[in-house]
């Protein structure tokens, strides 16, 4: 994944600040070498939530997923990523993250995250916790998110 100077110092800065609360993964420092950027971070013995839930790791890349929830040794879960993280009061307009967690108002153009959005990502996170599966194991992404969008899910 290529990511911009700009946005590891951001996920770098993000980590810093965040970095000392008992349910984010602690950050240890930053290597940025000619050819690759690297961020070191805390030992987390059992790896991300959603390999405890269902054994189909796949990455998904925003905030509140389960592959983004990493599962220490004594079983706390802790938030590893925040490169898409802002202030509580300022709302995100991009296209970004995996269809299914996304909140309808996400899916619609233009893509807004907002406080409310991050509440029905965290819904869905909640449901793979109870559930044990990512949502809508069956439907594809782009039909996940149309019956989504008909308020049909």
């Amino acid at each position: 994944m290529d990511i911009s100077r700009a946005e590891f110092d951001h996920e770098v800065l993000a980590m810093t600040m965040l970095s000392h609360h008992p349910h984010v993964v602690d950050f240890l420092g930053a290597c940025d070498d000619a050819s690759e950027l690297s961020i070191v971070m805390e030992y987390v013995a059992n790896g991300s939530l959603q390999s405890l839930l269902y054994d189909s790791a796949k990455p998904q890349p925003r905030y509140y997923y389960s592959t983004n929830c990493l599962v220490d040794d004594t079983f706390h879960v802790k938030v590893c990523d925040f490169g898409l993280s802002r202030p509580m009061d300022r709302m995100m307009v991009l296209s970004c993250g995996p269809l299914k967690w996304m909140a309808p108002e996400s899916l619609e153009l233009p893509h807004v995250f907002s406080t409310a959005s991050d509440t029905y990502m965290f819904g869905v996170l909640l449901f793979e916790i109870m559930m044990g599966k990512e949502p809508f194991p069956l439907l594809p992404p782009h039909e996940a998110a149309a019956l989504v969008l008909e308020g049909l899910f």
